[in-house]
């Protein structure tokens, strides 16, 4: 950092994990990659890394190779040599550390590779992530994992059966398509993105294994490719599975919308006849695609407008339900970007005047605010959030509120005891989670930050004061 600022006078800020590097307007950040370090967090006994990491520093990783017959270094680790066990592989896989720097790395090569020969699948990966961003779903999954997802559709791996689309609004719904239909309970999804990198063999042991996973072991969703055939990384620590059968019902009920409006061919072939059903002459509703629904959330977490990433566009409305004469009470609110439609914010003009002189790199107060209230509270209810967006939903995990006798000391800080009346067996029987104590931290952990907290109700508004 200190050479670059004497000899070429580039602005850098060091951390103790990386370099961020700010040069022409944007901003580059290096991290150094070391194998002692992969191997120690990847959690391996003395015994088993000595003899690897040797192995590893006489073959060093080098550009990733394209040949399905020829080992890749650049995996890690020697992931495919015979001399590496097996368990020793996925104990490597599973680092964090080489998923981030080592597995990345690879995904993007071949990713960038499949772009070149489907210039819309580029398109088609910034349509399916601003999806799940704005029913409020993209903390829940790697962003390596969607871009996959969608790749599948490029590569043949999609149900359709169909060759590669050749726009992106196709690629879309056939994205779609593939969430709501796939059999993700019992077939994993094998993703073939160079075309010629998985023989049928591997095709079968890929079965084979994933047959043989117990239902504990197996991710809601298993993808299989080129460097990742066994064990899913970009899947194996989220989603949740009941967040992914919501997102598998969100994605049914959008494919099912689409559906309505495309397959009459009729509107296609009389656009303009009088004897068609009304909704046939409407137009395609895109932008419902990308609209969802705040009534399905037990409390609602609102943030302050001068933290909101950008308010230009609208992300979430909450116009889909309700309707006649005694509409649902949220059904009314629509998202606070028409609060200065046409206008672009400044969120930190008014506040902090000082902070046009100094850069801030990822700097997203409501999601680190997110962050911290699944690390507290992830036992009690599960958060959804859109990075765009001004609102975090949250819903109650039911069993958190069975009456239960074990008492950790994460729980006591939010659980009241319950008493018993009976005569026989006075005292205390067992602890509930205390909803108003738990709304009450989760205002004051957001303290500058939260605007209001609203209880959902089917009746009337109710909001913590």
């Amino acid at each position: 950092s200190k050479a670059l600022k004497q000899q070429q006078n580039i602005t850098s800020k060091p951390t103790k994990s990386h370099l961020d590097v700010h040069y022409q307007g944007y901003v580059f950040r290096f991290t150094i990659l070391h194998p002692r370090e992969i191997i120690i967090t990847s959690r391996l006994s003395e015994a088993e890394a000595d003899p690897l990491l040797q192995l590893y520093l006489n073959d060093p990783p080098s550009t990733p190779s394209t040949s399905s017959t020829t080992p890749n270094p650049s995996l890690g680790l020697v992931t495919q040599r015979p001399e590496a066990k097996k368990e020793i592989s996925e104990a490597l896989l599973r680092s964090p550390l080489h998923r981030s720097l080592v597995s990345r790395r690879n995904l993007a090569v071949s990713l960038h590779a499949l772009h070149l020969r489907h210039p819309s699948y580029g398109l088609c990966a910034r349509l399916a992530i601003q999806w799940f961003a704005c029913h409020m779903l993209l903390p829940h999954y790697h962003t390596e994992l969607v871009e996959l997802l969608v790749s599948s559709i490029y590569c043949g791996a999609d149900i359709s059966g169909q060759g590669p689309p050749a726009n992106y609004v196709c690629g879309f719904i056939r994205f779609l398509n593939l969430l709501a239909n796939f059999d993700w309970n019992n077939e994993p999804l094998i993703i073939d993105i160079n075309g010629n990198d998985l023989t049928s063999e591997d095709c079968q042991h890929i079965r084979n294994n994933f047959e043989s996973m117990t239902e504990a072991q197996k991710p809601p969703i298993f993808v299989a490719y080129e460097h990742d055939k066994y064990l899913s990384i970009w899947s194996m620590d989220k989603p949740n599975k009941l967040v992914f059968q919501r997102t598998i019902k969100i994605a049914k009920s959008c494919y099912t919308l689409l559906v309505d409006y495309l397959i009459p061919l009729q509107k296609w072939y009389f656009p303009s006849s009088s004897s068609l059903p009304y909704s046939w002459n409407l137009p395609i509703p895109w932008e419902n695609l990308f609209k969802t629904s705040l009534n399905d959330y037990d409390v609602l977490i609102w943030l302050n407008a001068h933290y909101a990433v950008d308010l230009e566009i609208e992300h979430v409305t909450t116009k889909m339900r309700g309707g006649g004469s005694n509409p649902p009470p949220h059904s009314e609110y629509t998202s606070p970007s028409t609060y200065n439609k046409g206008k672009r914010i400044n969120p930190y003009k008014s506040r902090f005047p000082d902070m046009k002189e100094n850069i801030f790199i990822n700097f997203h107060p409501g999601k680190l605010y997110f962050d911290e209230l699944e690390n507290r509270f992830l036992d009690v209810a599960l958060f959804f959030f859109d990075p765009y967006g001004p609102v975090i939903g949250v819903m109650w995990k039911p069993p958190t509120f069975l009456l239960s006798t074990d008492l950790s000391l994460q729980k006591a800080t939010h659980s009241m005891p319950i008493s018993s009346t009976e005569h026989s067996n006075k005292g205390i029987v067992g602890f509930l989670p205390n909803i108003f104590s738990i709304l009450s931290d989760f205002k004051n952990m957001g303290n500058g930050i939260v605007s209001k907290i609203e209880i959902v109700n089917n009746q009337e508004k109710l909001y913590l004061i």
